[in-house]
């Protein structure tokens, strides 16, 4: 999606402070704006659309705090902002403005783009390196599928949070800085060898946030106002990253907010603390829910895709710790694939998860 900075456009009412510009223009995704706004929403930022138009002819400073282009198709995006406009987007960062990007608006941030095979220069250049997709080592082009990231444990957007996720796959990129240009990566594909998946930069007084998968589809609520990828199963929400996130590129104190599904301030009914020993796992582990309350819930072992491999426990679990042991084997009783798998526990709307590694045995 795009966010962008707008004043003065006719065709647009002006909004003294509105925070954030959502790109909505050929090649834009549709899913991924109503996803990306219904989040704005939840956290409470103003937002407005904008054209390729508006951004070509209209300096950015002065109404936008950050302007967002979503996934979609990068090439439309270059073909639809002139010249003119992008240095307008330039500068708006330049001058202490944010631009975030989810796949195709990474892409477009780039230097250069390696497509399917081929390589091709782009202008923007906000981010002096290549965006290499799509990843087919997670998916060929164009499937989507979960896929889980590894997030950096020291990064303020991710300090204090969750180590890992699983997210939506659907043809982001990795991320190859140029020599001699600095990034921080706040989390690496776990299966494309560790390359970034997310990263940040600073441009100028303002701050760059590129993300490949897509964190702003729920793919198991309706929360986002989209069907898109219901069908899959996602063990969290990475809205509580995206919280963060937005807190970062606004320069403002990270704050923090509940992102299982039950709203900030809620009772919870999910576990204190889920652990799994031994992690990494070999032939079976044991897993330990401690609860405060009795409760019903699911507990289920999830591969990195988001498939449910099987289910530990399906009804009471009683207050104090409940214990489970757990065999490594799928239901024909074979192995399961060395990887990372997700124990989760789905408790009304309510949902936890641990991260374990299974290894070779």
């Amino acid at each position: 999606m795009i966010l962008v900075l707008l004043c003065g456009t006719p065709a647009l009412p002006v909004f003294a402070q509105v925070t954030v510009a959502v790109y909505n223009d050929e090649g834009a995704w549709s899913d991924g704006i109503t996803a990306f706004e219904k989040f704005l929403d939840w956290k409470g930022l103003t937002h407005q659309r904008v054209s390729a138009a508006d951004i070509n002819t209209t300096a950015l400073d002065g109404t936008y705090k950050v302007v967002y282009f979503p996934g979609g198709y990068a090439y439309d995006y270059k073909r639809k902002l002139t010249a003119r406009g992008e240095q307008h987007i330039r500068d708006f960062v330049n001058n202490g403005g944010a631009y975030i990007g989810i796949c195709a608006g990474a892409f477009f941030a780039a230097d250069r783009v390696d497509w399917e095979g081929g390589s091709y220069p782009y202008t923007l250049g906000l981010f002096k390196g290549t965006a290499r997709g799509a990843l087919d080592v997670i998916t060929p082009w164009p499937g989507w599928a979960m896929t889980s990231i590894t997030m950096r444990p020291d990064h303020p957007i991710t300090a204090g949070r969750r180590s890992s996720y699983t997210t939506l796959y659907y043809g982001g990129p990795s991320f190859h800085p140029a020599s001699g240009t600095l990034i921080d990566t706040l989390a690496t594909w776990d299966a494309d060898a560790a390359s970034p998946a997310i990263i940040t930069l600073t441009y100028g007084s303002g701050r760059v946030l590129l993300i490949g998968p897509h964190p702003e589809i729920e793919e198991n609520d309706t929360r986002d106002g989209t069907a898109f990828a219901s069908d899959l199963t996602d063990p969290e929400s990475e809205w509580g990253m995206l919280w963060t996130s937005m807190d970062w590129l606004l320069q403002r104190p990270i704050s923090d907010t509940t992102v299982t599904g039950i709203e900030a301030g809620a009772e919870p009914t999910t576990p204190d603390v889920i652990t799994v020993f031994p992690n990494p796992a070999g032939a079976s582990a044991t897993v330990t829910l401690t609860q405060r309350v009795t409760t019903t819930g699911r507990l289920s072992l999830v591969d990195a895709l988001g498939r449910e491999c099987m289910v530990l426990h399906d009804g009471p679990v009683l207050q104090g710790p409940a214990h489970f042991r757990v065999s490594m084997r799928t239901p024909d009783g074979t192995a399961l694939p060395a990887g990372v798998y997700h124990v989760v526990l789905r408790v009304g709307d309510g949902v936890r998860t641990a991260r374990v590694v299974v290894g070779r045995w």
